[in-house]
């Protein structure tokens, strides 16, 4: 891990992903207790947050990160907020960003990625 510390900027990172999981967390929760509300809104936010947490990761095998590596947390938020948008009435009506965004996000959360 030292070496991955010294090569890449991991606590730039895992301050990308702190953000992508405080606006997850709370969409989650929008989601949750009223799902259906501002959905496009809430696509767009988590795909640029999503898009910001992701560019700069060079995605490290777990060996190479932290215990308990953020971008792990915020990524599975995000996927849950991505299952329930789906879920929403007229999600088949959400631009085609969500569906691209979609099966990223479906992509990292089935290939079990750190």
């Amino acid at each position: 891990m030292k070496i991955a510390a010294q090569l890449w900027p991991l606590d730039q990172i895992a301050d990308g992903y702190e953000r992508l999981l405080d606006v997850a967390t709370a969409r989650l929760r929008k989601l949750q207790n009223s799902p259906g509300t501002d959905a496009v809104t809430m696509t767009i936010e988590l795909a640029a947050e999503f898009t910001r947490a992701m560019e700069p990761d060079p995605l490290l095998p777990p060996e190479l990160l932290p215990t308990n590596w953020i971008g792990t947390r915020a990524r599975s938020i995000t996927a849950q907020c991505w299952t329930l948008l789906a879920q929403v009435d007229g999600a088949d009506d959400l631009p085609s960003l969500f569906h691209l965004y979609s099966d990223a996000i479906g992509d990292d959360q089935d290939a079990s990625v750190r």
